[in-house]
Order: structure tokens, then sequence, then C-alpha cells
């Protein structure tokens, strides 16, 4: 299979969502890839990650206030921004 040639830089962020450097080429070279619509993808991707770990680090803000005596959390705050399978699993 020839190699193709990508401009920018947009692959480069596959690596930020964990994708092993192979996967990343069977990606690339896959058949149903679309260079124009890759980089919309990775910052819809991004964003929703952002969000997520925005709201883990209120919440460990919070947690840091609550051990220190300054603030009033409920149990269920404590796992604020966390996905309810996981804090289920805790």
């Amino acid at each position: 299979m020839a190699r193709r040639n990508y401009s920018g830089c947009s692959n480069f962020f596959y690596g930020e969502f964990d994708f092993p450097s192979k996967g990343v080429v069977n990606i690339l070279n896959g058949p149903d890839f679309d260079l124009a619509q890759t980089p919309e993808g990775q910052k819809t991707a991004m964003k929703a990650r952002k969000k997520r770990v925005t709201g883990m680090l209120t919440t460990i803000d919070k947690t840091i206030l609550k051990l220190k005596g300054k603030i009033k959390m409920a149990h269920e705050e404590l796992y604020a921004g966390v996905p309810k399978d996981k804090a289920v699993a805790w």
C-alpha cells in the first residue's frame, strides 16, 4: 500500500487520545479517513475531554477545601465530574 502524504499536524493529536502508533497508521491509511474532517472531530473530542477534566479539577479543589475544613460537601459532590459508572464502582 502506498503511503499517504498528510499536510499539517492533525495526525499528531491522535497521541492525545492514547492511540497506539500502529492504530494511528491504520486510521490514516483507512479507506474512510477524511483529512479535512479529522481536525474538526479532534477538536470536538478535545473539547469534551477539557470539559470532563475541568469538572474533575473543580471537584478536587472543593475536596481540598473540605479536607481543610473550609467548606462542607455532600458525599455525592465528592464524585462530581466523575462518570457515574466509575463513581458507583468506588
